[in-house]
């Protein structure tokens, strides 16, 4: 059995004693995600760290210092929970379809689940015209490394016979804006997950998605899932192969990663 199919303890992605900077940057992302640079101040964000507003001044700086450096360490810590996640996707799987919904729901939550993921995309919703300079990291590590990041894993499945897709890159990105999409406009509009949620509902998760059903692979990329059997050579694979079917899969995987998450539907 693969255990790269299985979800990595996110818990542990981050390591090590909390040191009074940890508390600085946690307390002042949150804060900017709840009010904006604007509505933010170094009292608040000292308050919420448990620490003075000199300590503030003293480990990272003034306001836009603290800005950057929020900017820069939750993207950070977003990409390594991203790719901590990564390592569990089916390169080598037994059921492709159901791999991949239990890949996309383990990627959700590490994107929006988690306080990083919350804080990153509610950060680029309320500043990211007005401070377009403050996200050259943020680009850096994000797209920039993901989109690839994915796109190879998609053209890895294609070349061992799994998948059909002539853009592993257009299929790796609209994979991940597709399964993003719905609890993405939430959290622009200011819907925070509460913390209490995020655990409930992750044991019940697989028995939400129906079991023939693929998260957000075609549209345009033309991507079928392809039977691998022994003896069935490349054409018959693609003459026998499986369309997916976009409009089921995406409401699947926002339906399961809102019930991991805790999210109710309006």
């Amino acid at each position: 059995m693969d255990t790269r199919t299985h979800a990595p303890n996110l818990s542990a992605l981050e390591t090590g004693p909390r040191t009074k900077r940890d508390a600085i940057i946690d307390a002042a992302a949150a804060i900017f995600s709840e009010s904006g640079y604007q509505g933010a101040s170094i009292d608040a964000i000292a308050v919420r760290a448990d620490v003075s507003r000199q300590t503030v001044y003293n480990q990272i700086g003034d306001k836009e210092k603290v800005f950057k450096a929020v900017v820069a360490e939750v993207t950070q810590r977003s990409s390594a929970g991203f790719f901590s996640v990564l390592e569990t996707f089916p390169d080598q799987p037994t059921n492709l379809e159901d791999d991949l919904v239990g890949f996309a729901g383990r990627l959700l939550r590490v994107a929006v689940c988690e306080p990083n993921g919350r804080w990153l995309l509610r950060l680029l919703s309320l500043e990211g015209v007005r401070h377009p300079e403050l996200f050259t990291s943020w680009r850096e590590y994000g797209p920039g490394r993901k989109h690839p990041a994915m796109a190879a894993r998609f053209a890895q499945l294609a070349h061992a016979g799994y998948l059909d897709v002539d853009d592993p890159s257009l299929a790796a990105r609209q994979f991940m804006a597709l399964i993003m999409s719905d609890v993405r406009a939430d959290l622009q509009l200011g819907i925070l997950i509460p913390e209490a949620e995020l655990g409930r509902a992750g044991a019940q998760r697989r028995q939400d998605v129906p079991a023939r059903l693929c998260p957000a692979l075609i549209v345009h990329a033309e991507c079928r899932i392809r039977p691998v059997e022994p003896g069935i050579g490349r054409d018959q694979l693609l003459a026998r192969s499986t369309r997916i079917s976009p409009r089921s899969s995406i409401s699947t995987v926002h339906s399961s990663a809102r019930s991991a998450c805790g999210l109710v539907l309006r």
